[in-house]
């Protein structure tokens, strides 16, 4: 074991605690010069200190000369000069941190010499110390009692950033004779080094393991008990890992190494699975800094020290929870929770790691492959746990892998539950539900099926899809409301401005590319409060980002709307496009899954025409009715990219709408030609299969432009329609006679 002599001294050590602090640093002159240094002070210190350097040396000087007033007006100073980094580190570096720490105790010199050391901290922070730093300190270890206490301080001061650096010096062969001291200084640095030591649990040398588990035990308390059950009985672990991780944990639950045999495994491997599931899903949250970022400990395998991590809270939470499902799946390989749980996790960091704009990753090495060879039954099982756990990116991930090896058979209920292709269509996320629909739209099912009339309905949203990202905003204050819609279209945003709840949540129900919905506080018909219920509970506008707007001094008035719904902000009115901006540029930049690009909607856009097109062309209305579509496939016509495909789903459609409809486009002569001979050749055959439907004047209007008609194919689609009206003989008799006499014949080939 670690513990030796150097673990008894403690009682040493605390006797030489803060007391042993100097009043000057390492590089300042003995007591005994004190009297020459007088002298000068007498003067006034003729020359006046300019550099960092030279007021942290007067600061030291006159507070040992009992000049307090002076030392403060040299501390002011210094901080008001706002040294930048490489001084700060360099000042940290010559003097040592104790100086600069007793600075900070010194209430003559308050509030300065403590916002000089939380500079030099935050510093030390984004830098780490400096090698030759940290050898002089590791090397002050075996020095004096005083230069050791001194040292410990120091290191006591740089926190999570000593750790590495005593890791590194116990892999030292040079410091055998050491390794019980440094050990022990490691338990004298505090909590603060709890995050690099619980990294090192995953170190790739059982003796490094070994002892962060048991410096755990001395520094650690209840919040590293899962860490450190993971050591003490994971099947991976070392005899000697899981010794020294159940003493740790027996002295901090119960104060006694002895007591190791009153911890008990049962019931692990789901514990973790399900920590794991609540990083994931934001129940756990780490700390985030001022910079909005979240600092990470790992273990890093090539250096063999652990390393600092700033990333992002999203990225934080999706590693902890890849690395506590792989541990509980060395507890519990088999077990198909934790299985599914970990291809939705690897779903995810493939996604986050190419980019949300970018396609979905596959071919070799990626986890859609690994899904793909696992079978449709289990993509199923890891969609199911991605809907519950919200991780829109293992959905559509599943569902992709599902189109391409699943067949209808997974739209039967399983063990009295829907399936979870079903229930997809009814997720809150767009992207999931049209991978839904998409998906079984490729199985091509023969049978109805529950849930099958949502498929129309997401087809349907998603052609009312365009380029720009939309926006309603809702605010009784028609002028108010279009300001606001102004503000948001000089921003680059569709937005359309209405006056009640109820008509929002109509218009943003409609479309398939709604950005955000903006509610003014003082929402009417409902008010604001059950409107922004009525957008959760709907399917069609549950994931809608919500944004409530109003005067600055009013924003308390939403805080329980904020935190009782996802994805809900608050802005104050904004006089510019910029105000607003830097209002929702943080907010939207939160979101998780982001709003879809502009090319991602067109694709969209696109799929949706074409998937509408299949179900008419091959006659599946009974099972897919395109009724409910016929509104946003009649707004579509005229969009070139999708034209066609809407006009052959529309005319499979048999109401008179259509038929009225299809022959306005034929006749529309600022349509392009070959849209209109699209529109003519699908009226004629919604004739054919429904009967004539227009009136007599619409129909005379067809004949009209059928006579006028100069272009050939648009005319030759138009005598199609004019024969489905079905006339009489004596009108067919004065076309034929109507039609040129040969007034000779063919010649002879």
């Amino acid at each position: 074991m670690l513990r030796s002599r150097w673990f008894a001294v403690s009682a040493v050590g605390l006797s030489l605690g803060l007391s042993a602090v100097p009043s000057f640093a390492q590089n300042e002159p003995p007591a005994d010069a004190a009297g020459a240094e007088a002298e000068k002070l007498d003067l006034v210190l003729p020359e006046e200190p300019k550099t960092p350097e030279e007021l942290v040396r007067a600061v030291s000087l006159t507070l040992k000369l009992a000049r307090p007033e002076l030392a403060r007006r040299y501390m002011d100073a210094l901080v008001k000069m706002e040294p930048d980094d490489d001084t700060l580190l360099q000042l940290r570096d010559k003097f040592g941190t104790a100086l600069f720490i007793e600075f900070s105790r010194n209430s003559d010199l308050k509030p300065a010499a403590g916002q000089l050391l939380d500079r030099m901290t935050e510093a030390g922070n984004r830098r780490g110390p400096s090698a030759a730093r940290m050898d002089q300190l590791i090397g002050q270890l075996s020095g004096t009692d005083r230069q050791r206490e001194l040292a410990i301080l120091e290191l006591q001061h740089l926190g999570p950033h000593a750790v590495g650096p005593l890791v590194k010096a116990l892999s030292d062969p040079q410091n055998t004779d050491k390794q019980g001291m440094l050990a022990y200084v490691m338990t004298r640095l505090g909590p603060a080094t709890v995050p690099p030591l619980v990294a090192m649990l995953d170190a790739d040398n059982p003796t490094r393991q070994a002892l962060a588990a048991e410096v755990l035990g001395s520094v650690g308390d209840k919040n590293e008990e899962l860490p450190l059950l993971i050591a003490a009985f994971s099947p991976a672990k070392d005899d000697r890992v899981q010794l020294s991780a159940r003493q740790a944990l027996a002295r901090i639950l119960y104060k006694d190494v002895l007591k190791t045999g009153r911890l008990n495994p049962d019931g692990l491997a789901e514990r973790i699975r399900r920590t794991a599931a609540d990083y994931l899903t934001g129940r756990i949250r780490m700390p985030v800094g001022d910079n909005g970022l979240v600092t990470l400990w790992t273990w890093n395998k090539t250096e063999g020290l652990p390393q600092e991590n700033r990333v992002s809270a999203k990225s934080a939470a999706l590693f902890k929870a890849e690395q506590l499902t792989r541990q509980a799946l060395d507890f519990s390989p088999a077990d198909r929770a934790i299985q599914t749980q970990l291809l939705s996790i690897l779903l995810l960091r493939d996604v986050e790691q190419a980019g949300w704009a970018a396609p979905l990753p596959e071919g070799p090495g990626t986890a859609h492959n690994l899904l793909l060879t696992s079978g449709p039954e289990f993509a199923a099982d890891v969609l199911k746990v991605a809907l519950e756990q919200r991780n829109i990116a293992a959905a559509v991930g599943a569902l992709r892998v599902m189109s391409q090896n699943g067949s209808v058979a997974l739209l039967r209920p399983t063990n009295q539950q829907k399936s979870a292709v079903v229930a997809a269509l009814d997720d809150a996320d767009p992207r999931v539900q049209f991978s839904a629909a998409t998906t079984i739209l490729s199985w091509d099912p023969v049978e109805p099926f529950p849930g099958a009339r949502r498929v129309v309905e997401i087809l349907a949203r998603e052609l009312n899809s365009d380029e720009k990202p939309n926006m309603v905003i809702v605010d009784p204050n028609y002028p108010r409301g279009d300001e606001f819609r102004s503000l948001l279209q000089a921003l680059g945003y569709d937005a359309a401005a209405v006056r009640t709840g109820a008509e929002g949540f109509n218009a943003a129900a409609a479309r398939g590319d709604m950005a955000v919905a903006v509610l003014h506080l003082n929402t009417i018909r409902p008010d604001l409060t059950p409107t922004i219920a009525q957008f959760r509970a709907d399917a069609r506008t549950a994931s809608i980002p919500i944004v409530i707007y109003g005067p600055a001094a009013m924003r308390s008035a939403a805080d329980r709307l904020i935190r009782e719904y996802d994805h809900v902000a608050y802005l104050q009115e904004a006089s510019t496009p910029g105000e607003l901006q830097v209002q929702l540029t943080p907010f939207l930049a939160e979101l998780t899954p982001p709003p879809l690009t502009a090319e991602q909607r067109e694709e969209r856009v696109k799929a949706a025409a074409y998937w509408l097109r299949h179900i008419a062309e091959g006659r599946r209305e009974k099972i897919f009715d395109l009724g409910p579509a016929e509104e946003a496939l009649t707004a579509s016509i005229t969009k070139p990219e999708i034209g066609g495909d809407v006009l052959l789903a529309l005319a499979s459609i048999g109401r008179p709408s259509v038929q009225r409809e299809l022959a306005e486009v034929a006749r529309t002569a600022s349509n392009p030609v070959e849209l209109r001979t699209l529109a003519a050749r699908n009226l004629a055959y919604h004739i054919q299969k429904h009967g004539l439907t227009l009136s007599n004047d619409e129909v005379r209007a067809v004949y009209d432009i059928y006579e006028a008609e100069q272009d050939a194919n648009l005319r030759s689609a138009l005598a199609a329609v004019v024969g489905s009206f079905k006339p009489d003989v004596k009108t067919i008799e004065a076309r034929i006679r109507e039609f040129p006499i040969a007034e000779q014949p063919l010649p002879t080939p």
